[in-house]
């Protein structure tokens, strides 16, 4: 198995940690009737505007998040490490597991195997 991992963005900057103990929900709440003020009270039936509703309800929740809750700045940021990187690790753990599982099997599997080729011969030898 192959992974690429485009890594010539330069300015790509670490997620934001949110501090939501510190979130200012009033504000918060502004935000998002300011955002979702224009959204559509009809019916999503139509093709394609589900997603289209689905995608501005997010951005809208993204924006007030933003504008309502501070973020943190921690000395572990990495720059560029962001949900990409947490999804390649998790892959790479993912695989190595069950490497290991395959591993094992297989070692009880030949363990088993000359268990009973020992049976075999020890009983054709005592006969």
């Amino acid at each position: 198995m192959e992974t690429e991992l485009d890594i010539t963005s330069g300015d790509a900057e670490p997620e934001p940690m949110y501090r939501w103990q510190k979130a200012d929900p009033p504000l918060y709440r502004e935000e998002l009737q300011s955002k979702l003020a224009h959204w559509p009270r009809t019916t999503l039936d139509i093709p394609g505007r589900m997603d289209q509703g689905a995608m501005e309800l997010i951005t809208a929740i993204q924006d007030a998040t933003r504008a309502a809750v501070p973020t943190i700045t921690t000395k572990y940021a990495v720059a560029g490490f962001n949900a990409e990187c947490k999804e390649l690790i998790a892959d790479r753990k993912r695989i190595r597991r069950q490497e290991q599982e395959a591993r094992s099997s297989l070692g009880q599997e030949l363990d088993a195997g000359e268990e009973s080729q020992e049976e075999v011969q020890g009983g054709t030898e005592g006969s």
